[in-house]
């Protein structure tokens, strides 16, 4: 089993102090859609890690805070890791909510004991599996980034046709040009 983590513990100071979790698109909150996927996916558990906002976190995820937020994503992370039972686990982001759901079968299915990036047009994109053996290495009380300690590994990029792997909003601009979009081409 897979379980699953959204990270959704920032200041999101770009957005206003908004939490990025609670935009809304087609009904739905970012966080509430990034869990239906992944739990119709099969990722189970799911945490979200909380930080700066508490968040109104979807059944069947749970929350988990992060006290130490404001030290960066990695903080977060190993808040998260440390609340999940052992296993590989998909990592994604509270402001990614369009990943398609053959990508996450995709990342599910694809060869174990090696971390997995989805691949769009070039560019590597999120969620990311991270395989149970780099738990511990996550798990330690430093900062590296996650990108600086996927590049020591053997990494999987495996090629999607989903630009939604590559959609990161972190702006008041950017959630409107998605929200009109999105709305525009209707839900899926």
């Amino acid at each position: 089993m897979t379980a699953g983590l959204v990270l959704a513990g920032g200041a999101a100071a770009r957005m206003g102090g908004f939490p990025k979790a609670h935009l809304r698109l087609g009904g739905e909150t970012f966080l509430a859609r990034l869990v239906r996927l992944f739990a119709a996916a099969g990722c189970d558990p799911i945490a979200v890690v909380e930080g700066a906002h508490r968040l109104d976190v979807p059944a069947p995820a749970f929350g988990v805070a992060a006290p130490d937020w404001a030290r960066g994503m990695r903080a977060s992370l190993r808040a998260g890791l440390a609340a999940l039972p052992p296993g590989p686990v998909l990592l994604t982001h509270a402001d990614r909510p369009l990943v398609a759901p053959a990508t996450l079968r995709a990342l599910l299915d694809a060869p174990r004991g090696r971390p997995a990036i989805p691949v769009h047009a070039g560019a590597p994109g999120h969620p990311v599996r991270l395989p149970a053996a780099l738990r511990a290495r996550l798990l330690e009380d430093d900062d590296t980034p996650l990108r600086d300690v996927l590049a020591a590994c053997d990494v999987i990029h495996l090629i999607v046709e989903d630009p939604g792997v590559l959609l990161d909003v972190d702006s008041p601009a950017e959630y409107e040009a998605l929200r009109v979009r999105f709305e525009g081409a209707g839900a899926r």
